[in-house]
């Protein structure tokens, strides 16, 4: 498992992508992002608005994605638009 020092400069970043923001799928990407920030790895989520993800997400560590959404996760049209 990768192990980095969370502060440090060099700290890496996941983005998981999802479409579906409840079930099966959203609890995996929530548990990814449980496993990741616990390693030390900064995650983000980016997925549409609605369901139980960004909410399930944010609890598990993950981390503000541009700032705009609010919620510790980002919302897909957010991510597009911050591109």
């Amino acid at each position: 498992m990768l192990r980095q020092d969370p502060q440090g400069p060099e700290r890496p970043t996941v983005l998981h992508v999802s479409r579906p923001v409840d079930g099966k799928v959203a609890r995996v990407v929530t548990d990814l992002v449980r496993c990741h920030t616990a390693a030390g790895v900064r995650s983000v989520v980016a997925a549409p608005p609605g369901g139980t993800l960004h909410r399930d997400a944010a609890a598990a560590g993950a981390g503000p994605g541009d700032g705009r959404t609010g919620q510790g996760t980002t919302s897909a049209p957010a991510a597009a638009a911050s591109r």
